[in-house]
């Protein structure tokens, strides 16, 4: 049985479609769910605060789910190719604040309006 070790001084939770991998992966801050209902249950039972860190299908999930108040999301200076993208389309009447500007990137901090 192997460890995945994540942040050790928190509690993780690991949103996955693989029923599986809880079988091969085992520690005591790491949860795995399956649903945004499990996910939700634990957020509620835990009654703390949670960062989301994921892509663009889950940060989807959880804009649609009103489960994000705020957020930080580095955009980079330079234009890749690429099949998926950020939901910008959601954030549009969130309030953005640049809390780091380098020369290849910039970091924003989102928060609701």
């Amino acid at each position: 049985m192997r460890k995945l070790s994540l942040l050790k001084t928190r509690n993780n939770i690991i949103f996955t479609r693989n029923l599986s991998l809880q079988k091969h992966y085992q520690t005591p801050n790491i949860k795995f769910v399956h649903s945004l209902s499990e996910c939700k249950k634990i957020i509620v039972s835990e009654r703390s605060d949670g960062y989301m860190i994921g892509g663009q299908e889950i940060a989807t999930l959880f804009l649609e789910n009103g489960m994000l108040s705020a957020f930080l999301l580095t955009k980079i200076h330079k234009e890749y190719k690429g099949d998926t993208y950020f939901p910008l389309s959601q954030i549009t009447d969130w309030q953005s604040k640049i809390i780091s500007s380098r020369k290849d990137y910039t970091i924003h901090k989102y928060t609701k309006n």
